[in-house]
């Protein structure tokens, strides 16, 4: 039996902030990934230019978006294991009431 394929709902504001970290974090491997979209989909306001230019994109990463994808991994891994601790210690609360 197939199930259907779910994906977490992101917002446009949320899917702006994603694809600008990715593009200033790693900046010379999204200009491949933004040129391939821009060839694959014929995109006509782009076509003149042919080629997405380089200069579009900063030429190095941009250390304060590594700062703050770095931090938020962090702070998203600290939660997780929080949210663990949590569950342990409730379920170790249910047991000792049996």
């Amino acid at each position: 039996m197939k199930t259907a394929l779910t994906l977490p709902a992101v917002t446009r504001k949320g899917f702006i902030d994603i694809t600008g970290m990715d593009l200033l974090s790693e900046p010379s491997q999204h200009w491949e990934f933004l040129s391939r979209i821009l060839r694959k989909y014929n995109l006509q306001i782009y076509q003149r230019w042919g080629d997405l230019p380089h200069n579009v994109l900063p030429p190095a990463p941009v250390q304060a978006m590594i700062d703050k994808v770095t931090n938020a991994i962090a702070t998203a891994k600290q939660k997780k294991a929080e949210r663990e601790m949590q569950v342990v210690a409730q379920a170790q609360a249910a047991q000792q009431q049996l």
